[in-house]
């Protein structure tokens, strides 16, 4: 059975969160090497909402907003390439790798619709399959288990809170698993599948951080460190590593920054750098130096 821990509270926010992420002009330590959400293909500003590190840590998977079109794209780390994977008129976000490398999980909302989640094989030509359907009911954000069985996500179905549902990978079974009084965002896996960490507005099950600060997007550093953005009284947002009962908490790297993902080896760190309607996917080192940006 899976624990679930909550990452701290946070402010109600709308998909556009990061209009008040600022923007850096040097990449903390290391000075990034490429135009923070320039789109080298001449398509103006490329704004990034998610991303996420292939279990082997070779490929990242991430969205993008391009002329006016939300898309997932996969980098190979190694060749600092990236492809488009979906298309379409519907906005894609929110990607999820499965154990095997190649399949990702993903929310697609349509142009006049709710957002269901999908899966793709990105090595491979064929459409995605739909594993949620449901009337009117937002689900999105899918988090897939480390045992490949079951995809984590969120969805506003049968109760007033959008709150963590489960299903096994085939989109059957599906679950809820918390009945909060709050909303609950972004659900992530401890590498051994035995925890769940998210964030809320509320003050149960197992708070990770106490006081009245922001803090958003967790993930997992390893099975007893959190990573998670904590935002400051400026909007400023910083990536912050911490215990997962909330003690020895210190900055992950220097920049201003969020969505910060360590790599599966834990030597890389990709973080969301820059504000609306431009930002950029940015590595670097463990200690926030030696970066550089992926395109697009």
């Amino acid at each position: 059975m899976s624990r679930f821990i909550h990452a701290g509270r946070w402010r109600l926010i709308s998909t556009t969160m990061a209009a008040w992420v600022l923007a850096t002009s040097v990449v903390g330590r290391g000075a990034a090497r490429g135009m923070p959400g320039h789109d080298p293909q001449g398509g103006g500003s490329v704004f990034h909402q998610d991303l996420s590190w292939a279990p082997d840590g070779r490929r990242i998977a991430y969205s993008a907003l391009r002329n006016n079109d939300w898309r997932l794209f996969v980098a190979d780390i190694a060749s600092g390439t990236s492809r488009q994977v979906t298309t379409g008129p519907a906005a894609d976000q929110w990607t999820t790798w499965a154990p095997d490398h190649r399949h990702l999980a993903y929310a697609s909302k349509p142009p006049n619709g709710q957002a269901d989640i999908y899966v793709i094989d990105v090595d491979a030509s064929g459409d995605p399959t739909r594993l949620t359907v449901t009337s009117g009911a937002r689900n999105t954000e899918p988090a897939w288990s480390p045992d490949g069985r079951v995809i984590a996500f969120v969805s506003k179905r049968d109760n007033e809170h959008q709150q963590v549902w489960l299903m096994n990978a085939d989109g059957s079974n599906q679950r809820r698993a918390t009945n909060l009084p709050s909303n609950v965002e972004t659900p992530n896996w401890s590498p051994d599948g035995r925890h769940l960490v998210f964030y809320t507005d509320g003050s149960n099950p197992s708070n990770v951080t106490h006081d009245t600060g922001h803090y958003i997007y967790p993930a997992w550093a390893g099975n007893d460190y959190l990573v998670f953005s904590s935002i400051d009284a400026n909007d400023l947002p910083s990536p912050i590593i911490a215990r997962i009962d909330g003690t020895d908490e210190q900055p992950l790297v220097p920049q201003h920054a969020f969505f910060a993902r360590l790599s599966p080896d834990g030597r890389q760190v990709a973080l969301l750098i820059g504000k609306y309607p431009a930002n950029a996917i940015t590595l670097c080192d463990r200690s926030g130096a030696a970066c550089k940006v992926i395109q697009p």
